[in-house]
């Protein structure tokens, strides 16, 4: 059943929205035509992807990492960590990574999940108490869908493209189809020659064609007499291209929760500026991911044995320089809260055994 092909749809915003195009069609609301939707959704999904994610079980009130397949091998079609990438670019596209439970323990229990093209999903919650799903128009049990929903709105169970209700993407292709049409139809000369007297066509094109060579070899221009060369200003249709693009580039950063600077994009009247890499991953991790990882993380441990739990190793991610990760150990050590071995752990090193060196 999984392997129908869904019947191709014309690509508009509402339907991307209620997650019925295909991405990968390329029409003209694809939002991957954009140069920071790329770069925003490509930022948070590798740094998701790059995260260590366990299962732990809490016993006597001592937390232990336990193994897990659907944590440990989640898919036997891609590597755990492309899996986790799939699951992010699907959910901050369309709204929702749903995933086919391909595989079960004996007591019922996922696995290993296989995740869909949300374009060829679809959700029908009209009936009160009761998630109707179709793939490929075909009826699905939900206890068969692993669903990690994005931007969840009250009374749903299910989430929607928060860049779709934006409108951004809308907005941000018309400037971006404004400078191409400019480009292509409406684009002025970079400089303007002039002259006090009549020339005629065959005599405008080699004074053209002679400035044009000199600079070319970034010579200087030798005029005749009655001959001017004037650069061309930027006029005002320009300017405000350019600055609704990089208006529309700064909201959608914002959609995502990720600082403009790091998409190389600066606030109106400010430079580009960079703090050091921990506070840039920092704050990203706490205002553009953090919440993004708790739901991930509640779902995922929704389909693992009762009293486990799934979590992602943020630390990892916010691995300090050589010399801070040393001054920091050496805080632990001296207060007692970290041991060598601990220590060594932390930085993939084995244990110190008996008599060897420290």
């Amino acid at each position: 059943m999984f392997g129908k092909r869904a019947e191709r749809r014309s690509v508009d915003l509402q339907a991307w929205a209620r997650g019925e195009i295909n991405l990968s069609d390329g029409g003209s609301g694809d939002p991957m035509r954009l140069a920071t939707v790329i770069g925003c959704v490509g930022l948070r999904s590798a740094m998701v992807s790059q995260m260590p994610i366990n299962c732990f079980q809490t016993t006597d009130g001592v937390r232990v990492e336990v193994a897990n397949s659907l944590i440990d091998q989640p898919s036997f079609r891609v590597v755990r960590s492309v899996w986790l990438q799939q699951m992010m670019i699907s959910r901050d596209l369309m709204g929702n990574a749903i995933g086919a439970i391909t595989s079960r323990d004996r007591l019922g229990r996922a696995t290993t999940v296989d995740w869909l093209n949300p374009s060829k999903v679809a959700f029908d919650e009209s009936v009160a108490g009761r998630l109707g799903v179709k793939v490929n128009g075909q009826d699905v049990d939900p206890s068969d869908l692993v669903i990690v929903p994005d931007w969840t709105p009250p009374g749903s169970v299910v989430g929607v493209s928060r860049l779709a209700k934006s409108g951004m993407v809308e907005l941000a292709l018309k400037a971006q189809q404004f400078a191409s049409d400019w480009f292509e139809n409406g684009a002025t000369p970079s400089a303007f020659i002039t002259s006090d007297q009549h020339l005629t066509s065959e005599q405008a094109r080699q004074v053209r064609d002679s400035v044009t060579a000199s600079w070319k070899r970034r010579r200087p221009a030798v005029l005749g007499a009655g001959l001017k060369v004037e650069l061309a200003k930027i006029n005002g249709d320009e300017t405000q291209m350019l600055q609704t693009i990089t208006a529309m580039d700064s909201a959608i950063c914002r959609v995502f929760g990720i600082p403009s600077e790091m998409q190389g994009i600066a606030a109106s009247g400010q430079s580009v500026t960079y703090a050091n890499r921990d506070q840039r991953l920092t704050d990203l991790l706490v205002t553009g991911l953090n919440a993004d990882l708790v739901v991930i993380q509640e779902t995922m441990t929704a389909h693992v044995p009762r009293g486990q739990a799934v979590r992602f190793n943020t630390g990892a991610l916010l691995r300090s320089d050589l010399s801070t990760r040393y001054a920091s150990y050496a805080l632990g050590l001296t207060h007692g809260f970290l041991t060598i071995d601990e220590v060594r752990e932390m930085e993939d090193r084995p244990p110190l055994t008996q008599g060897a060196p420290a």
